[in-house]
């Protein structure tokens, strides 16, 4: 499978895929799940940084954490890249030249398809895993719900469970656990019936 390649405006090649999905992230607001953290690839980095001084990295370092953040591409609007980096717009504007290279600057947005890569795949995890968390959460409450229901219909075990929840036994007994105590255990007085009425 063979991808078309355009050369953008920025003086990369980026593929036509990889300009759709930036036009597409670029038009939809994912609130429902919100990335948290981002794998920083120092290759990447290096790479990508190379030739910028210290203070136009750290420009670089506050747009991926706000592309990352906003789960979209950038808007291309210098008030609003220079206020996401807390800078002047003036200082911005000496900036902004040098990191146009890196990112994908076209239909009024920065995209940089390897964060929208990134981020498909973060939320996509934690979709799975709050299904995961549903489902376990599910289970559980059917488990509490039977148990109740079996303890509810059992007065035995309902002595039982009441004398177990509580740290201090009645005088004589020992729990399960204890093995120094003298004298029978919940489990052996119930058997003995000495919790019958």
């Amino acid at each position: 499978m063979s991808q078309k390649l355009n050369f953008a405006s920025n003086h990369s090649f980026v593929s036509e895929d990889s300009k759709k999905e930036c036009d597409r992230k670029a038009k939809s607001d994912n609130n429902e799940f919100r990335m948290i953290w981002f794998q920083f690839y120092i290759g990447d980095y290096f790479r990508e940084t190379q030739g910028l001084t210290h203070e136009q990295k750290g420009v670089y370092v506050d747009l991926i954490c706000a592309y990352c953040n906003r789960q979209q591409p950038l808007p291309d609007d210098d008030t609003q890249l220079a206020r996401l980096c807390s800078l002047s717009k003036k200082k911005w504007q000496k900036i902004r030249k040098s990191l146009e290279r890196i990112f994908m600057v076209a239909d009024g947005i920065w995209c940089l398809p390897r964060l929208d890569e990134q981020i498909a795949r973060s939320i996509e995890k934690q979709a799975k895993n709050r299904e995961s968390g549903r489902k376990g959460g599910k289970k559980s409450w059917e488990l509490r719900q039977a148990r109740a229901v079996a303890n509810a219909s059992n007065p035995l075990k309902q002595t039982l469970n009441k004398s177990q929840s509580h740290k201090h036994l009645p005088y004589g007994y020992k729990n399960e656990e204890r093995s120094s105590d003298s004298g029978p255990t919940l489990a052996e007085a119930a058997l003995r019936g000495d919790f019958d009425e």
